[in-house]
């Protein structure tokens, strides 16, 4: 069997490895910000306290081994080819949040379980700069009359603030386990004065029976979860068919949507398009304990059905790194 051609070389691997780490470093110390304005590297030293020898030399890797930063002129360079807030988001989520487990994951000769560290920090911080909201999933809660609306895994809450600001009659309620992820949500909820319409309780979604009381749990009449269903993607207590069934026991009959994605590693493969934000997330997956979600639709079905519910509709989204998903699922009684 021909062995397939490498992704990256060896100098190449050590390379990213470095500038990974560099990369992080700037997002964390304010760096990356200041270079939207392109300054001189000795004004840019000044303000964040930093060597500007050392300051230049870490810009000059960057600029010679990514298309993150680019050198625009003596002592000058510039954001490149990504927004800063994919750069930061991404770096602090995948190396912030993610990066001791995974080195833990490569370290280790056998599947990490739950509980394995993540930066919770770092998390927050990662998505505090940006509103990661599918428009699809917003038109969609809108057009079917949804105004009573749970959020797990809320985050920042951004889901629920654009459907409070949008209704004047909207009232949600966020879960999410995140003491940080709370507290953003939170100060975000404060800012724009929905602090009467939307609450946020920290707690673990399997435990929602408890997280909820009985009223507040009639008066929901629609169920989110967005990177929820994912995060359990383990065995047990830990795998999506249990959590679905204390969702369908606290909520009879509700319906729920779901938007997730597709894993890739360990399952045949269903493209020979590289799905690269696909991998990258199946290996935070397992490091974290999460486990590698379904790859294919049939797959997710067979989930919902043996659970005890049934997807209503699924809509299959996909680009160039990463394939995803939204399910309308009912929560059969």
């Amino acid at each position: 069997m021909r062995k397939s051609r490498a992704r990256h070389d060896l100098l190449g691997l050590i390379e990213g490895h470095y500038a990974s780490e560099i990369v992080l470093g700037l997002v964390r110390s304010g760096v990356l910000h200041l270079l939207v304005g392109e300054p001189r590297v000795d004004v840019l030293a000044r303000l964040t306290r930093t060597s500007p020898g050392l300051l230049d030399q870490k810009l000059d890797f960057l600029a010679r081994t990514t298309d993150l930063i680019e050198h625009v002129g003596p002592g000058r360079y510039s954001i490149g080819n990504y927004s800063l807030a994919e750069i930061s988001f991404q770096f602090q989520k995948f190396i912030g949040a993610h990066g001791k487990s995974v080195h833990r994951l490569a370290a280790s000769d056998s599947l990490p379980t739950e509980g394995t560290q993540v930066d919770e920090r770092a998390l927050a911080a990662a998505f505090s700069g940006v509103h990661a909201i599918s428009s699809k999933i917003l038109r969609r809660l809108r057009r079917d009359g949804y105004r009573r609306l749970l959020d797990v895994g809320c985050g920042p809450a951004s889901l629920l603030i654009e459907m409070a600001l949008h209704d004047r009659e909207f009232v949600g309620v966020g879960v999410d386990r995140s003491v940080a992820m709370c507290r953003q949500a939170r100060e975000r909820i404060s800012q724009v004065g929905l602090g009467s319409r939307l609450h946020v309780v920290r707690g673990d979604v399997r435990d929602i029976s408890n997280i909820l009381d009985s009223r507040t749990r009639r008066h929901i009449d629609a169920i989110h979860g967005r990177s929820l269903l994912n995060a359990f993607s383990g065995r047990g207590a830990n795998s999506p068919g249990a959590l679905l069934r204390r969702l369908r026991s606290a909520f009879p009959g509700r319906i729920a949507f779901f938007v997730d994605y597709y894993g890739e590693l360990g399952w045949t493969p269903t493209s020979t398009r590289p799905y690269r934000l696909s991998r990258i997330q199946d290996i935070a997956q397992l490091a974290s304990g999460q486990g590698v979600p379904p790859t294919r639709r049939q797959q997710w079905r067979a989930l919902y059905r043996t659970a005890g519910c049934r997807l209503i509709s699924a809509e299959d989204i996909s680009n160039s790194d990463i394939r995803w998903f939204i399910h309308e699922v009912r929560l059969a009684a």
